[in-house]
């Protein structure tokens, strides 16, 4: 599913997403393997991320409209990519010299055609999207195509370097970005609607990361009935509560943040007080909640 409406800040997003999981035993890994797997999981997230942009791009360039410009903008622009914070020493004996160099490339690109949209969004304020659209879109494209080269080659590299200290579904997202890079730079325009809303396939290393702890008292509503529960975690499909009743699968079920944020959702599972839900519209990947 899809966003319609949201907030301006917020890039219409989508992807498709299996239903929560429920918990299960963790796969032990050294602390170094640790920071690579964080480490390849960011370039990951950052190379669909560029899938995403260039498709819009190149839809733009296909339809005319400017609505997926602005919409591209909104989809990039939480993620500040450096290889800065990470442990050098572990990057420099996990992975080739080139590879990080590469890494480094690619991060510094994303920056570029993240900073090329600004101007855009700049001049559109200034003289109307529509109009500002045509003075940037050439440019916009030959940097977007170039970042997802770039992304699919680092990726790649990534995989080669590092695979004997990933799991198995890295591999598989490799495999992934690899084929809808390759139709990005090829032109296709099939990840981004004419409405400005994303559609980018689910990394299957995400389906199965760690989540990230709220820790923290919210309200449940489902079927007229409101719940005083807790949040224990979240992904970008879903989020974990405890203190509930028991739900029947597949039942309506909207959660409120202290801070007043509400997700909309489905029960996946129901034991014990706790309860796992599926969101309707998976989270953006740079969404604070889960990236960062």
């Amino acid at each position: 599913m899809a966003f319609r409406s949201q907030p301006p800040q917020e890039a219409n997003f989508s992807m498709q997403s299996s239903a929560s999981i429920e918990p299960g035993s963790a796969i032990e890994y050294s602390a170094d393997a640790l920071v690579v797997r964080a480490f390849v999981q960011e370039v990951h997230t950052a190379a669909m991320l560029a899938v995403g942009a260039t498709s819009a791009i190149n839809l733009t360039q296909t339809i005319g409209s400017a609505v997926p410009l602005i919409a591209t903008r909104n989809l990039v622009h939480g993620f500040k990519g450096s290889i800065d914070h990470w442990p050098q020493r572990i990057l420099e004996e996990q992975l080739t010299k080139d590879t990080v160099k590469h890494v480094t490339d690619f991060f510094a690109a994303f920056r570029r055609g993240d900073a090329r949209l600004l101007d855009f969004e700049v001049d559109a304020q200034e003289i109307g999207s529509e109009r500002a659209a045509p003075l940037h879109i050439l440019n916009l494209a030959s940097i977007w195509r170039t970042a997802a080269t770039q992304a699919l080659a680092v990726t790649q590299e990534l995989r080669r370097d590092a695979q004997d200290v990933l799991p198995p579904e890295y591999a598989a997202a490799a495999d992934l970005l690899k084929d809808v890079l390759a139709r990005v730079i090829n032109g296709s325009t099939e990840f981004c609607q004419t409405d400005g809303t994303f559609v980018l396939p689910q990394l299957s290393e995400r389906r199965r990361m760690q989540r990230q702890s709220l820790l923290q008292a919210v309200k449940a509503v489902s079927e007229g009935h409101v719940f005083h529960a807790f949040a224990k975690d979240i992904s970008s499909g879903g989020m974990g509560l405890t203190r509930m009743p028991r739900l029947d699968k597949g039942s309506k079920i909207s959660v409120e943040l202290k801070s007043g944020r509400t997700f909309a959702g489905t029960v996946a599972w129901s034991r014990n007080g706790e309860i796992g839900v599926t969101f309707d519209t998976p989270l953006s990947l740079t969404d604070p909640l889960i990236f960062g």
